[in-house]
């Protein structure tokens, strides 16, 4: 399934005697998944997820982007009450911006969000929401999500379920294609 390079390809030479390094180029570990597509059901199932993967990703990147952000934002404040005043600002701004969106997406969708957004930074959402606003308010928003079948403590892990594999497979696809931009982009 996967396979994971972490080699250090050098460019050595040997002059006189004495070896001389001359290049050294670090390459970082890379996963590339596939899958082959069987049935008729599953190329249904593929398309179907690879819909709601693209329809997502701006969310995803928005998500992300936004956390980590913040995140060295407040890391650069003293005071814990600044801190707490600057994350309920962001999340008012925020929710003003993509509050009906967000109402409006599909279980599946946010499903697919939970997951994306814990494959990006290694976090739950509902560990952000709680180191964000506290953990009474992370157990309110999964408490909620649950009414949806959304649990915000949803993992991703390619290696142990198929979904999270066709998703992995559908963002490598779609980001070497073009069709999706990576979280952080050199352009923007």
């Amino acid at each position: 399934m996967g396979v994971s390079p972490n080699k250090e390809i050098k460019n050595d030479t040997i002059i006189d005697g004495n070896l001389v390094i001359a290049d050294t180029i670090q390459l970082h570990d890379s996963q590339f998944y596939s899958v082959q597509l069987k049935s008729d059901l599953e190329k249904k199932y593929y398309f179907w997820l690879r819909k709601r993967v693209r329809d997502v990703w701006p969310y995803v990147r928005t998500a992300v982007r936004e956390y980590n952000a913040v995140m060295d934002t407040v890391n650069t404040m003293d005071r814990r009450r600044d801190k707490r005043k600057f994350i309920k600002q962001r999340q008012k701004t925020l929710g003003d911006q993509f509050e009906a969106q967000l109402k409006n997406m599909s279980i599946s969708r946010g499903q697919i969000l939970t997951k994306l957004i814990h494959k990006e930074t290694n976090k739950t959402t509902y560990d952000i929401i709680k180191e964000l606003r506290g953990g009474v308010s992370a157990f309110l928003y999964n408490t909620a999500g649950g009414a949806y079948d959304i649990d915000l403590k949803q993992t991703f892990d390619p290696n142990r379920t198929r979904e999270d594999l066709y998703i992995i497979v559908i963002l490598q696809k779609d980001i070497a294609d073009g069709i999706l931009q990576p979280i952080y982009d050199d352009n923007e």
